[in-house]
């Protein structure tokens, strides 16, 4: 019996980190880091879909746990599904998350997709891919909305709650915001709304390391020891300020960590947070693999402390905010109650078990963003940012191209589209931005949101 895609939704693969060729890459035109090297594999795993080839990926890129757990009929048949399910494959906008990535497999031919997630384990490994239904290609008569129509929809059904907002050479083609901003007092959602952006702000951060590089008050090869104290000898000399932008530290997250977890409620400072990643260990050499992980650009944030003798969110208010007139985009306390900031709401908290219940998220996020993320801003404000990058001033053209390139030294100018994600229990971002065509596009919305994704893959093709 032949199973539908939508069955894939719990597929767990996992396998083993070695080299894909840099044809690959550009053929599918995905980043050269591991994780975008494993997206080029399994895309041209589903494309070619032919058994010799997936075999031999199989042998090659998955850990023998997972071949040896499944029939490796059952591997052969996902694969030849996805196959004939997405013929002409072609992948969406890879976007990372907070362990790996995410990206779209859609048919040329039907208009049909699926998401797929990868996570990446500390050693480089593809730790798990999970595989959703995502495309709407089987439903004619929505497909063919238009995107302002399709946005209309989804809040009109209770699926959107935030602001979508695109652009084209600096001018609005479309705003549209839906929803509450606060159920509580009823304020509703508007374009002026800032809403938490998530990992979005991680680009915050690496601005203003960018920018203190510039002034030669930072180097990107000196290891962090240069610049702050208490680690231990082999992580303060081998761990370099490059590593930590690029996800290279050897860090993995600190979800699970004792002290996070006891001191979670009281972590409001830079200083709180390093006070317990020093004693973090490292899980694999710094520069040798990449795992994406927030500890990383908490210690930026304290680099960039050490640097300028100010608070992280008083830097990021005097040389990047303000010089772009980002004036709705700030770190304000979860407990601050601060006009125009929208209210998470999620359904992912203890009391998830009971059907439909939604509750505010206040409580269940960091008490204040950091440099790892968790700012709040405005679909505008994030426009300036991002279109500042490339021509404010802000940053010399080969700056604003490493920024944009996850820290690509080789990348020069912005040469192509950007998608970034973040994402929490009640937060939902995304930003599409092309210095070519200067199309800039952002939905943020104030909810655990799957239309976040379908209006984002809108945004990402162009409407």
């Amino acid at each position: 019996m032949r199973m539908p895609v939508t069955a894939l939704c719990s597929l767990l693969l996992v396998g083993v980190n070695l080299p894909v060729s840099a044809q690959l890459n550009e053929k599918w035109g995905v980043p050269g880091s591991p994780t975008g090297q494993m997206v080029a594999q399994v895309l041209e795993m589903i494309e070619r879909g032919d058994d010799a080839y997936t075999r031999e990926a199989l042998a090659a890129h998955f850990a023998p746990e997972f071949v040896d757990a499944h029939p490796m009929s059952m591997h052969l048949q996902i694969f030849r599904q996805l196959h004939d399910d997405l013929p002409g494959v072609q992948p969406g906008g890879v976007m990372r998350t907070s362990d790996g990535a995410q990206f779209t497999a859609t048919s040329a031919t039907t208009g049909s997709s699926v998401a797929i997630t990868l996570r990446m384990s500390a050693d480089g490994r593809i730790e798990s891919l999970l595989v959703e239904a995502g495309g709407r290609g089987p439903d004619p008569a929505m497909a063919a909305l238009p995107l302002d129509e399709l946005v209309e929809r989804l809040a009109g059904e209770g699926e959107f709650s935030g602001v979508v907002y695109e652009s084209r050479g600096g001018r609005p083609v479309l705003t549209s915001a839906h929803g509450l901003a606060d159920k509580r007092s009823g304020t509703p959602n508007t374009p002026e709304t800032a809403f938490n952006v998530g990992s979005i702000g991680k680009s915050f951060t690496g601005a203003a390391v960018m920018l203190l590089a510039g002034e030669g008050r930072i180097d990107l090869n000196a290891p962090l020891g240069t610049y702050l104290d208490g680690f231990p000898e082999h992580v303060a000399r081998t761990v370099t300020v490059r590593h930590l932008l690029r996800h290279e530290s050897g860090w993995e997250h600190y979800w699970e960590h004792e002290a996070f977890r006891a001191r979670r409620g009281d972590l409001r400072e830079m200083d709180d947070y390093l006070d317990f990643i020093r004693g973090m260990p490292l899980r694999f050499e710094p520069g040798s693999r990449q795992l994406y992980s927030n500890v990383g650009y908490e210690v930026l944030g304290g680099i960039i402390e050490a640097v300028t003798g100010q608070r992280y969110r008083d830097f990021m208010a005097e040389r990047i905010f303000g010089p772009l007139a980002m004036s709705r985009t700030g770190f304000p306390l979860r407990d601050e109650v601060v006009p125009g900031v929208a209210i998470g709401y999620t359904s992912d908290h203890p009391y998830a078990e009971a059907p439909g219940y939604v509750m505010e998220n206040t409580f269940l996020l960091a008490p204040r963003g950091t440099a790892a993320g968790g700012a709040y801003s405005t679909v505008e404000d994030l426009e300036r940012f991002f279109r500042g990058l490339v021509g404010g001033g802000l940053l010399d053209v080969g700056a604003a191209g490493m920024v944009l390139s996850e820290y690509d030294e080789a990348a020069g100018a912005p040469a192509g589209a950007v998608a970034l994600a973040g994402g929490a229990p009640g937060v939902s971002a995304l930003v599409v931005f092309d210095p070519r065509s200067d199309r800039f596009a952002a939905v943020l919305a104030n909810q655990d949101s799957e239309a976040v994704s379908a209006i984002g893959r809108r945004l990402e093709r162009g409407g």
